[in-house]
């Protein structure tokens, strides 16, 4: 209901879907739905691939930032709440979150 149409979404719109997800996905992961969290997972990284950058939107300012560094950031935070090791390891390891990334992608917010 509340997808943006990411052909016409404003950076800022996709950053709030992708939040809301990212959201849902921490949700899901502590309350022991790792397929739904996974899903979620998904639609942040879309949201955040429609972004393409680590994103400060009008409402995020003194708040966070929006990308696709989070994104991978949280993969890695969900991932340990889900207690899978594994996946920790190879995504910490990931493009995503190498330091060439933050240079392309830019700096995730300091609470994140």
């Amino acid at each position: 209901m509340i997808e943006p149409r990411l052909s016409r979404a404003t950076p800022d719109e996709c950053a709030a879907w992708g939040w809301l997800a990212l959201r849902a996905a921490a949700a899901a992961g502590r309350n022991n739905r790792p397929q739904e969290a996974r899903q979620y997972h998904r639609v942040a990284t879309t949201a955040a691939s429609a972004v393409g950058r680590e994103h400060t939107g009008s409402f995020f300012r003194h708040w966070t930032t929006f990308g696709p560094l989070t994104v991978g950031m949280k993969g890695v935070e969900d991932a340990m709440v889900l207690g899978d090791a594994r996946t920790v390891v190879r995504k910490s390891s990931e493009d995503a979150m190498s330091p060439k990334a933050w240079k392309n992608t830019g700096r995730p917010s300091d609470d994140n």
